[in-house]
């Protein structure tokens, strides 16, 4: 076998997502994990994880991680959920509070869990698909569940542990991610 220089689409894409992937837990610790207010440092981070997180995404549709058909579907789902949840943080960057379009702020707001949740559906298809192999297929469905461990490690042991837990969840899901598309791009190779 000769190795190939691999696809650096992927690999570019993977890097890009591992950096993203930890914008929010290094904006949530330079705040000391308190629940995200809306300064430019955080929006910004949010910005970044939203990108990053889209680089995942992509990097995903591109090997067809999920399968064809429905697989594709569902990603280009979780793309407009990403889309949707970034017009947030650009409204927090650009327009002061009274400017912003409410409904779509609003539908912002309710796209950014929406999507965390979303990775389970997507988690679920790259799992069955089988292109991406091991450990690596499961990643996407641990970053599904980010949110609901967050939420109920704050039901049982206090909402003080919401932010903190979810960032530290967050950042290890979301890098991983990156990791794995990073990983898929390292691992495109011909026999000679």
């Amino acid at each position: 076998m000769v190795k190939m220089p691999g696809d650096r689409v992927l690999t570019t894409l993977g890097a890009f997502a591992m950096l993203g992937g930890s914008a929010l837990f290094v904006a949530w610790l330079a705040e000391g994990f308190q629940p995200p207010t809306a300064s430019p440092l955080t929006v910004s981070a949010q910005l970044l994880f939203l990108l990053g997180w889209s680089a995942s995404v992509f990097g995903l549709r591109r090997i067809r991680a999920a399968g064809p058909g429905r697989g594709q579907v569902l990603l280009a789902i979780q793309l407009s959920l990403l889309a949707v949840a970034a017009t947030q943080e650009l409204q927090d960057l650009f327009l002061a509070p009274e400017q912003r379009i409410q409904p779509m702020y609003n539908a912002a707001d309710a796209a950014w869990p929406l999507s965390v949740i979303f990775m389970l559906p997507v988690g679920i298809a790259v799992a069955r698909a089988g292109v991406v192999r091991g450990w690596h297929r499961f990643v996407p469905g641990f970053c599904g569940v980010t949110l609901p461990v967050a939420l109920l490690t704050s039901f049982l042991f206090g909402q003080q542990l919401l932010v903190p837990v979810f960032g530290v969840l967050t950042a290890i899901a979301w890098v991983t991610l990156g990791y794995v598309v990073l990983r898929q791009g390292h691992a495109h190779f011909t026999q000679t």
